[in-house]
């Protein structure tokens, strides 16, 4: 309960409080509400902080509510979790504590999942050991503190993939994917990328499912987005998206190719030197290692793997920023994966379920 009780107090809650306030009807002086609950609810030095001290972009937002409105587009395309914090504020929680829970949840859900899943591999000693260490890592515990969606999307992601890996449940998998996109929109992709794999590589779907499963999360897709389309963003949404990565971001009919690539390659530097996400390309090549190519072929953790890599690639070339607590769900599945390969070694006999070794065609 230490993210409850010292959360980060990033200045995304202020937005998110203004999407919630939405839900209660009150449109009208938002913009005043939000910095008056923050400066009665705040400490002090960190409403001085969030109002912009010395910032001069939060300063501007504080003063200019214009400013302020053209900045929703990004907060009001995370619904699952504005609907999950504006209920605990409504069941009388202060309103900047509300948005820190969901990641609160999301941390506790994890670790129970990841326990479990670990214990299907593991002996309940090792497996505590193990999950204790990645519970405590740095970028999620982090990420348990702050007002923002990263952690229950990826959360959610987590639990589906075990139940696609585990329960071996596509609709199981389905609902969760889902829910992490009404959380974080970008989750589309690997939900999509996952579900072209399960056709193409291991023929469980008919591709009347697929089109069927397919068209229900493009249309949630652009059920969410038409959130951002009512504040003047395209309808796909990332066209709008990248346009405020421009410093013109009023002109982006100046954002040409070569910004674009200047962008890459400041966001490539940051994920080498300001995140962990070499670590996670490591970690993810080690455990391709070690299966053979006939492995490779049949394995659903494999399948996972690669197409989760390739989710985060098509990210970063529609979305290109790099921070830890976007990963989390990524971070969390990689290691449990790469844990259960060496469940073997770790154990000193065979792993206690094979079945994530066959071909789902075979059940």
């Amino acid at each position: 309960m230490l993210s409850y009780e010292k959360p980060e107090y990033n200045w995304d809650m202020l937005p998110y409080t203004a999407v919630m306030l939405q839900y209660d009807h009150q449109v009208k002086d938002i913009h005043q509400q939000v910095y008056q609950l923050a400066e009665r609810e705040l400490p002090a030095n960190t409403f001085d902080l969030l109002a912009g001290s010395s910032n001069p972009d939060r300063k501007r937002w504080k003063e200019d509510s214009g400013a302020f409105r053209r900045l929703l587009p990004f907060y009001v395309v995370k619904p699952f979790y504005t609907f999950i914090a504006y209920g605990f504020f409504k069941l009388g929680m202060p309103v900047f504590k509300a948005t820190v829970m969901p990641s609160v949840i999301a941390y506790l859900m994890t670790g129970i999942l990841l326990l479990v899943w670990l214990s299907r591999y593991l002996k309940i000693v090792p497996a505590i050991v193990v999950c204790s260490i990645i519970m405590l890592l740095p970028p999620i515990v982090e990420a348990a503190t702050f007002s923002s969606p990263d952690f229950l999307a990826g959360m959610l992601l987590f639990y589906a993939v075990y139940f696609l890996i585990e329960v071996e449940s596509i609709n199981g998998f389905f609902l969760l994917g889902l829910l992490s996109v009404l959380s974080r929109i970008d989750f589309i992709l690997p939900l999509l990328i996952l579900l072209i794999s399960l056709k193409l590589q291991f023929k469980v779907l008919t591709m009347q499912k697929l089109v069927f499963l397919m068209s229900i999360a493009v249309i949630t897709y652009l059920l969410i987005s038409s959130n951002a389309y009512s504040y003047g963003w395209n309808l796909l949404f990332f066209p709008s998206f990248m346009g405020t990565l421009h410093p013109h971001a009023n002109a982006p009919s100046f954002f040409k190719m070569h910004d674009y690539w200047e962008i890459l390659k400041s966001q490539v530097m940051t994920a080498l030197y300001h995140s962990n996400c070499a670590w996670l390309a490591l970690i993810s090549v080690l455990t391709l290692l070690q299966y053979s190519f006939k492995e490779m072929k049949s394995s659903r953790q494999v399948f996972v793997l690669v197409s989760l890599l390739i989710s985060l690639m098509v990210r970063f070339l529609l979305q290109p920023v790099v921070a830890d607590r976007f990963y989390i769900g990524y971070y969390l599945i990689i290691l449990c994966l790469f844990i259960i390969r060496l469940s073997p070694y770790i154990t000193g006999s065979a792993a206690k379920h094979k079945s994530t070794h066959l071909m789902l065609g075979q059940q």
